[in-house]
C-alpha cells in the first residue's frame, strides 16, 4: 500500500474523528449526554469492575456498540465518555473511507472529494447521531455497506458482492433494534436491484445467499437469549412507542412527512437519479438505497424502535453518498454535488429543529447553551453521599447516570446477581445501602429494586431508613449499619 495514501487517510481518520469530538464535547458541556450513552457507559464500568454482566447471563444486545465500547473503556479508561470516544473513530474512520473512495474510485478532486464528506459528516443530523451513541453511527456504516452491496450485485453479482451486501445487513442487525426495520426493508430491494440473470437462473438462492447470515446469526443470538432467560424476545417485541414530531400525525400524513424530510436531508439523490435517468443499472441501485431507508422510517411507524424522527432518517446521508459516489457523469457532477449537499446541511438542520423528541430538543438546548452545565448534575448530590460506599443494591439500567457518576462502585448488587436472587427469595434486601429511583424514568423502565422490594423499604420497615430523599432518587440505610458521614434525611 502506498505509503503517502496511508497517511493522508490517518490524517483524515484523525481530523474528522477530533472535529466530531469537539463537536460532542461542545453539548455536553451544556450538559448532554444521551441515554444511549449512559447506558452502554454504565455497562462498561460495571463490567471492567466486578463482570456483573457474565454474572447474570445477559446476552448483550446489540452486541456491537456494548463491545466497542467495552473495548475502548478497557484501553482508555480516562478521557472523553466511552461510547462517545467510539462513535468520533467510527465517524472519522468512515469519513476517510469516503473521500478515499470518492477520490481514487469516483474520480473527485482531493478538495472537492474532502468538501463534500464534510458536508456529510457535519450535517446536523450525522452530528445529532455521533452524540446519541455508536449504534447510530453504525447503523449510517450497514446502510451505506448496504448501498455498496446493491451497486455491486448490478454491476457485477459475484459472491464477494453477496458477502459485503450481507455484512451490511449484519452490522444494521447487530447495531440496534431500528436495525432490523432496515433488514426488513432492503428485502424486496435486494430483488429489484439484482442483475436479471441471477433472478432468472436462481431466484431463490439467490436471496437465500443475501439473507442467511444475518438470519442465521439472528435465530443464534435469539436461541442465546432464550437460553439465558434475558427477556432478548420481549424485549424486541416491545417497542418504546413514537415520539416526536409523529405524535400529531396519522397515517399518510406520517408517511408523506417523513419522505418529503428525507429527500431535504439527502437531496443529492435526486440529482443523481436525475443525471442517471437513462442507466437502469446506477438508477436502480440507487433508488433501492434511499428506499431501503424511507421504508424502514414507514414500517418503523408502527414499531417505534426509533422514536426520533431526526436519527430515523439519518442513514439517508450514506445513501446520499453512495449516490454521488455512482454519479454516471463527470460533467457538472462536482459542483452539483456540493451545492446539494449543502442543501442536505440546511435539510438536516430542519429536520432537527422540527424534532420535538426529548432527546433531540435537549441536543439543541444543549448546543445553543449560551452557559456551561454539567450532564450529571442532577445526581450529584446522590453521588457524593454514596461514594466510597460497598454492598449497594441499585437497578444500573434504570439508574445508568448514577453508576457513571460513581465510577463504577464497588460491590454493587445489581438485578440477576446471585446476592439480589437471594434477596428476592427472602423478600427482603441486605445489601448496607440501597439506591431507587421512583420516578422520572423512560416509559417501561421500572426500578427492578423498587418494584421488588418496595414493601420492605416502606416508612415501617423495621430494617431500612431513609437516609437521603432528593428529586427522584431514595437512598436507604441498614439500621444495622453505623452511619458514618451521614448528611442526613432532607
Amino acid at each position: 500500500m502506498n505509503p503517502v495514501r496511508t497517511l493522508v487517510f490517518l490524517g483524515v481518520v484523525a481530523g474528522f474523528s477530533g472535529l466530531l469530538l469537539a463537536a460532542c464535547a461542545w453539548v455536553e458541556g451544556g450538559g448532554f449526554l444521551s441515554r444511549e450513552t449512559l447506558e452502554l457507559w454504565s455497562r462498561a464500568l460495571l463490567l471492567d469492575h466486578e463482570g456483573f454482566l457474565l454474572q447474570q447471563g445477559q446476552s448483550f444486545y446489540p452486541p456491537l456498540p456494548f463491545l466497542l465500547t467495552l473495548a475502548v473503556q478497557t484501553f482508555v479508561p480516562a478521557g472523553p465518555p466511552p461510547p462517545v470516544l467510539v462513535s468520533c473513530l467510527l465517524g472519522g474512520l468512515m469519513a476517510a473511507t469516503w473521500r478515499a473512495d470518492l477520490r481514487e474510485r469516483g474520480d473527485v478532486g482531493s478538495l472537492a472529494s474532502l468538501a463534500i464528506v464534510a458536508l456529510l459528516v457535519l450535517n446536523p443530523l450525522f452530528l445529532r447521531c455521533v452524540a446519541e451513541g455508536p449504534a447510530q453511527v453504525l447503523l449510517v456504516i450497514g446502510v451505506w455497506t448496504v448501498g455498496r452491496g446493491f451497486f455491486s450485485l448490478r454491476l457485477s453479482g459475484s459472491a464477494h458482492d453477496m458477502m459485503r451486501f450481507a455484512l451490511g445487513l449484519l452490522i444494521l442487525a447487530f447495531s440496534h433494534r431500528y436495525g432490523m426495520m432496515l433488514v426488513l426493508a432492503a428485502f424486496p430491494f435486494a430483488g429489484i436491484a439484482a442483475r436479471p440473470s441471477l433472478l432468472t437462473s436462481s431466484p431463490h438462492g439467490y436471496l437465500v445467499a443475501l439473507f442467511f447470515p444475518v438470519a442465521g446469526a439472528a435465530f443464534a443470538y435469539l436461541f442465546l437469549g432464550a437460553v439465558f432467560s434475558d427477556g432478548l424476545v420481549e424485549t424486541l417485541l416491545s417497542p418504546p412507542g413514537r415520539a416526536g414530531a409523529d405524535q400529531a400525525l396519522q397515517g399518510w400524513q406520517a408517511a408523506a412527512w417523513r419522505l418529503c424530510l428525507a429527500l431535504c436531508v439527502a437531496p443529492a439523490i435526486l440529482g443523481a437519479l436525475a443525471a442517471a435517468r437513462a442507466m437502469v443499472r446506477l438508477a436502480l441501485p440507487m433508488a433501492a438505497t434511499a428506499a431501503t431507508v424511507v421504508a424502514a422510517a414507514l414500517l418503523d411507524l408502527a414499531y417505534g424502535y426509533q422514536p426520533e424522527l431526526a436519527l430515523a432518517l439519518a442513514p439517508m446521508l450514506a445513501a446520499a453518498f453512495v449516490a454521488i459516489r455512482y454519479w454516471p457523469t463527470k460533467r457538472g457532477r462536482t459542483p452539483a454535488a456540493l451545492a446539494l449537499s449543502l442543501v442536505g446541511v440546511f435539510g438536516g438542520a430542519l429536520t432537527l429543529g422540527l424534532s420535538t423528541a426529548p432527546g433531540a430538543s435537549a441536543w439543541r438546548a444543549a448546543a445553543l447553551s449560551p452557559a456551561p452545565a454539567t450532564p450529571l448534575a442532577e445526581v450529584g448530590e446522590v453521588a457524593a453521599f454514596l461514594r466510597g460506599r460497598d454492598d449497594l443494591m441499585m437497578d444500573p439500567q434504570a439508574s445508568p447516570e448514577l453508576v457513571v457518576a460513581l465510577g463504577g462502585p464497588p460491590g454493587v448488587v445489581t438485578p440477576g446477581d446471585p446476592r439480589f436472587e437471594r434477596a428476592l427469595a427472602r423478600g427482603r434486601p441486605a445489601s448496607a445501602w440501597v439506591a431507587v429511583r421512583a420516578e422520572g424514568l423512560p416509559a417501561g423502565r421500572p426500578d427492578a429494586v423498587a418494584r421488588a422490594f418496595g414493601a420492605a423499604l416502606g416508612p415501617d420497615s423495621p430494617t431500612y431508613e431513609l437516609v437521603l430523599r432528593q428529586e427522584d432518587w431514595r437512598i436507604y440505610r441498614r439500621r444495622t449499619l453505623p452511619l458514618m458521614q451521614m448528611g442526613g434525611a432532607t
